[in-house]
């Protein structure tokens, strides 16, 4: 069901400071997605053979709507799915309540929190 991470997502006070963290601490270099607020770096991984596609993972810090003692602030858990459809259906079985699910040109989306609270994204990719 689950084929892998598709990406973490942290939300800050200040999300330039801590890309700069990031990149002087560390080393990586982020792009700027302007419409979503986002700093972002896409990891390109090997060619998956069963999946027929070169996958990425991205690791992103977006600028938080309010302060991080609000839950807007959790990291979101993106996990990449063979058959979104299939996944739901099995969680809302178990009664686990599926917040929202959205289709874009590029996939599908669903979104729901685990047994601690913390955001999931579930992401099945055209």
């Amino acid at each position: 069901m689950i084929r892998g991470i598709g990406g973490v997502f942290l939300y800050a006070d200040n999300a330039q400071a801590l890309v700069e963290w990031y990149t002087q601490h560390l080393g990586i270099k982020f792009d700027y997605e302007p419409t979503e607020r986002s700093y972002y770096r896409d990891f390109v991984l090997p060619l998956d053979p069963a999946y027929g596609r070169q996958e990425r993972e991205v690791f992103a810090i977006r600028q938080a709507a309010s302060p991080r003692s609000e839950p807007s602030w959790r990291p979101v858990i993106n996990l990449r799915v063979q058959d979104l459809a299939v996944l739901l259906a099995h969680l809302r079985s178990a009664g686990i309540e599926v917040e929202r699910a959205e289709n874009y040109d590029y996939g599908r989306f669903a979104w729901l929190k685990d047994a601690e609270g913390n955001q999931l994204e579930l992401f099945e990719p055209v």
